[in-house]
């Protein structure tokens, strides 16, 4: 699974992202986490062609 952004024009192709500049260092630092839980609990996307994925979307919100 990729956790990033929608590419431009798209709905199902995500660019994956690092770190962004626009959200506080804390989101990043979570961001990477749940990448290594995702991919260490074998989580599928939600688009998967076999229709076994669960992974829909990741908000993070800060104030």
């Amino acid at each position: 699974p990729v956790l990033g952004l929608l590419r431009p024009g798209t709905s199902d192709q995500v660019l994956a992202v690092g770190a962004c500049l626009l959200q506080p260092p804390q989101a990043t630092l979570i961001l990477a986490s749940v990448r290594q839980e995702v991919a260490a609990l074998g989580l599928l996307p939600a688009n998967d062609p076999g229709g076994q994925g669960l992974l829909v979307s990741l908000v993070l919100r800060s104030a």
